[in-house]
């Protein structure tokens, strides 16, 4: 136990210094999860399960407790998850393919978001969690940078599609668990001016502390980072449509409606949800990729989660595709190399 407090406060205290230290580690997957995944992912479980107690005693405890039990396994399932798409996509962003320790970079850039968790006990305090997980946003540049060795130039738009994907887990889940708790709690709501202004400024601290100069604004429904070399937005949300600049050889399921989008100097990234199996997703996507003159790179199923990647010309093609609740969200990353 002490070693698992000893490197939660290095994470969340020294970072920098700290990842070049787990860097430099021979830590396997398993010793990652049993020595530090397994009891810290257990934190915000525990706080659903003592919230439904203070708010509506024991009744339905036993819902609650499944309710519990099953976001704790997603949660350590999704962190599994984050790693393998962000080892996928580090080709496109010139870093360095490394599945041990993408993982790393998942497990360890979600430290401030699990902890947070105990947070979850009050409602009204859940914003502070929100603020905790903007900080692991922080983490997570920081990984890619040391641990994927991505070029300074590309590592905030690599540390974005990141994110993105982690939200998308994130979504998925709390949609699975709400499934089997609807009723038991209180929401949770994020969505206030003063809690948005406070978010982009610790994003813009952050990224400061690393030479990168950024100007975010997350005004109407929208996050758009402004830098020297570009800006990058991102929209999500019930009006979100395909940027103007999407690529047209790029093949978009048909029907399928779009949660995110992302455009930055270097690509564009969409995000899209569907009723269709994902078994039916890939196989079109496979079949009009190559006929618009993509060439598959590599092909990958493991866990639910399947990842294809296309080249053409100088550009690169990443697809994530995972079904959760009858629905198969599929992740779209378009990058110039």
């Amino acid at each position: 136990m002490s070693n698992l407090i000893e490197r939660a406060k290095a994470i969340l205290l020294s970072p920098k210094p700290t990842w070049e230290t787990i860097k430099g580690e021979t830590t396997t997957v398993g010793e990652v999860y049993t020595g530090f995944l397994v009891p810290l992912a257990a934190i915000p479980a525990v706080a659903v399960l003592i919230r439904h107690v203070l708010l509506v005693g024991f009744h339905y405890l036993g819902r609650a407790l499944v309710g519990a039990v099953l976001s704790y396994a997603l949660t350590l399932l999704g962190v599994f998850i984050a790693g393998k798409v962000i080892d996928a996509l580090a080709p496109s962003f010139g870093a360095t393919k490394n599945n041990l320790n993408a993982f790393r970079v998942a497990a360890y850039s979600w430290t401030p978001a699990l902890i947070a968790g105990i947070l979850g006990i009050v409602p009204f305090l859940a914003p502070l969690g929100l603020l905790a997980s903007l900080y692991g946003i922080y983490l997570l540049y920081l990984g890619v940078l040391i641990l994927m060795a991505c070029p300074p130039e590309k590592a905030v738009v690599y540390t974005i599609v990141c994110v993105v994907v982690m939200f998308v887990l994130f979504a998925i889940t709390g949609a699975i668990v709400a499934g089997v708790t609807v009723g038991l709690g209180a929401s949770s709501h994020y969505g206030n001016s003063g809690g948005s202004k406070v978010a982009e400024r610790i994003i813009e601290t952050g990224l400061a502390k690393q030479g990168v100069k950024a100007h975010v604004d997350t005004a109407g429904g929208k996050v758009t980072v402004e830098t020297k070399d570009g800006s990058a937005t991102y929209a999500a949300g019930g009006n979100v449509k395909i940027p103007n600049d999407f690529p047209k050889d790029v093949f978009v399921y048909s029907g399928a409606k779009v949660l995110t989008s992302m455009s930055t100097p270097q690509g564009t990234h969409l995000t899209l949800q569907t009723k269709d199996s994902a078994d039916k997703v890939i196989s079109a996507m496979k079949r009009e990729m190559t006929a618009a003159g993509w060439k598959e790179e590599s092909s990958m199923t493991q866990t639910g989660v399947s990842m294809l990647s296309y080249k053409k010309s100088e550009r690169t093609a990443a697809v994530v595709v995972m079904t959760a609740d009858n629905q198969t969200t599929i992740q779209l990353t378009i990058s110039s190399e």
